[in-house]
């Protein structure tokens, strides 16, 4: 019953965006941010599903979605979730390695995905006008840095 409830607003609220969505008289500019606003009430339904499942996992029952992917087109999913906030804040976000051959086997995208908070904690803590460094690839073959920057473990707030 606590999951209907929980589920039912969220559910109301995407199916009122879906139809705003579709409204003809929408501007170009509004028509992005509405999609924009769909974007990330799916990923909030996405987030209540990992809660649930983690619930589910700490009682025995969850079920995975075991599939195929490549590691860099999840990251880039959630990349492109970000950019509006990026955009805003007039931050940068510059990928790398993204188009490897980094194949996940028998894993759940979903799950992974939601590791992805990595990146809205970088947005939430970097200064206007600074670039944010996404990554993918073996640890010992890391691109260089910009100035300033240190590798290893690091306080997010001391960095750009």
């Amino acid at each position: 019953m606590l999951v209907h409830d929980i589920r039912n607003p969220l559910s109301g609220s995407m199916a009122a965006v879906s139809l705003l969505e579709m409204e003809p008289e929408l501007t170009d500019g509004q028509r992005l941010l509405v999609g924009k606003a769909l974007q990330c009430l799916e990923k909030q339904s996405e987030m209540l599903e990992d809660i649930l499942a983690t619930a589910a996992a700490q009682n025995g029952c969850l079920q995975l979605n075991k599939e195929s992917f490549a590691l860099g087109d999840c990251v880039r999913e959630q990349v492109l979730l970000q950019e509006e906030v990026a955009a805003f804040r007039r931050i940068t976000i510059d990928c790398q390695g993204l188009d490897g051959n980094w194949q996940v086997n028998n894993a759940d995208r979903r799950l992974l995905a939601g590791h992805c908070n990595l990146l809205m904690n970088a947005l939430k803590y970097a200064k206007s006008d600074s670039t944010i460094n996404v990554w993918l690839g073996a640890p010992g073959a890391a691109p260089l840095l910009p100035a300033g920057c240190q590798q290893g473990p690091r306080d997010v707030h001391d960095h750009q």
